[in-house]
């Protein structure tokens, strides 16, 4: 019986609670459907769900990393360096809104490199740009900010040694990501290891692999 976990993520900063929701759904039903939590409470509250549950998925709805060339650009070469910057200059990228970011008034879409994951060009439908954080629809300021908050799923995976709670590789279905926790069994885990490697790793690498587990498990239409 899996237990599912479902974050509601805004980006804006004032009044960010009232629009912040979580829900549960066990078995099939929905048990809880909450809001009125900081981001920082609404994250404790899935860890504490899943510590009690191991068999559980928790959706966020915002992206998990960069595009690769962007992540190589900056130096950081594993989904935790990527989730530790931001940590220290979320916000400081939000207010500049420099390129390659894009949507506050006066700025025009970014042209330094492909404003898309892999992750996403995978995808029937074109999403958002994780670059874009002004706009209808933006998902760039609501990631910038949740992917901090990546590292408390990591911690609380593996504060001291192999995980116990293992956590899952961003969905390869959507612009945002989705983390499970489950038995070593569970073929989105990893086991008792730790996700993201603590070691460096390519970036391509880190964004790339969600697509190729895709195109394995779903087969092409016949051109």
């Amino acid at each position: 019986m899996t237990q599912v976990i479902a974050i509601d993520w805004p980006g804006r900063k004032k009044g960010a609670a009232e629009a912040i929701w979580l829900g549960r759904v066990v078995d099939g039903k929905i048990i809880d459907l909450e809001n009125g939590r900081d981001r920082q409470a609404v994250i404790d509250k899935a860890i504490e769900l899943a510590g009690r549950d191991l068999d559980t998925v928790v959706g966020l709805d915002f992206a998990f990393g960069f595009p690769a060339w962007y992540s190589k650009r900056r130096g950081w070469t594993s989904g935790r360096a990527v989730w530790e910057a931001m940590r220290e200059h979320a916000d400081v990228l939000i207010e500049a809104c420099e390129p390659p970011f894009w949507g506050r008034p006066g700025t025009k879409a970014q042209q330094l490199g492909d404003p898309y994951r892999e992750t996403e060009k995978a995808l029937a439908t074109r999403p958002k740009s994780v670059f874009q954080i002004g706009g209808a629809g933006a998902v760039g300021t609501g990631s910038l900010r949740g992917m901090r908050h990546l590292l408390d799923f990591s911690d609380a995976a593996s504060p001291s040694g192999p995980s116990t709670i293992p956590v899952g590789r961003s969905s390869s279905r959507s612009t945002r990501g989705c983390s499970r926790t489950a038995s070593s069994r569970a073929g989105t885990g990893v086991g008792a290891t730790t996700w993201p490697p603590v070691s460096p790793i390519s970036p391509n690498r880190f964004e790339s692999e969600p697509r190729a587990r895709r195109t394995a498990s779903t087969p092409r239409s016949p051109r």
